[in-house]
């Protein structure tokens, strides 16, 4: 992508300097080629150094994303590019004064996840929060079963079923209150 050409020499000084306008020049990775000439001789060359244009800001995810939960969590924050990941969990707007994120985060209470990404640009995300809320799981699942006329059935088969409908493979047989106890620990999710 050619930035400038037809640059006239500034004789009267010896740091001759040029300063690029590259606000039309989309983001990536570019190097500088120059041919000097002066009617009589030319010369080219690259510069050592590569220049990158870098106007995105990086994007954040924390995963698992924010919600309710049974227990403790941990939460990976990434970016989609290279970036300084500032952030806090006490509900503060985090800066880049903020802890720089090193690795997962425990959560085991509830929560609010806040984070900022930094490039190497200066380019800032938006403002990421996620609020975790942590909740007893309960200590058994209680079925119970009784007659319209409220009497307690005992010895009553209960099956498990999955929000899909399909059979878990778990049963329990009502006691003589007409309960039937299953443990949340013997289900997966769904």
């Amino acid at each position: 992508t050619l930035i400038v050409e037809g640059l006239e020499e500034d004789h009267d000084d010896a740091a001759d300097s040029y300063v690029w306008d590259v606000r039309a020049i989309p983001d990536g990775t570019y190097y500088v080629y120059a041919v000097i000439s002066d009617g009589a001789t030319t010369a080219a060359s690259y510069a050592e150094a590569s220049v990158t244009i870098d106007r995105t800001a990086p994007v954040i995810e924390a995963s698992p994303g924010g919600g309710s939960y049974t227990g403790a969590q941990t939460v990976t924050l990434s970016t989609d590019e290279p970036a300084g990941l500032y952030y806090t969990t006490d509900g503060t707007a985090p800066t880049k004064g903020s802890p720089l994120y090193a690795g997962p985060l425990a959560i085991s209470e509830t929560t609010t996840i806040k984070a900022v990404a930094v490039d190497p640009a200066g380019n800032q995300s938006g403002i990421l929060a996620e609020t975790y809320t942590i909740v007893e799981a309960p200590a058994d699942i209680r079925v119970s079963v009784w007659t319209d006329k409220g009497r307690a059935l005992p010895g009553v088969k209960v099956y498990a079923f999955k929000a899909s409908g399909s059979y878990t493979g778990k049963s329990a047989s009502t006691d003589q209150a007409g309960l039937a106890l299953f443990d949340p620990a013997l289900f997966a999710a769904g």
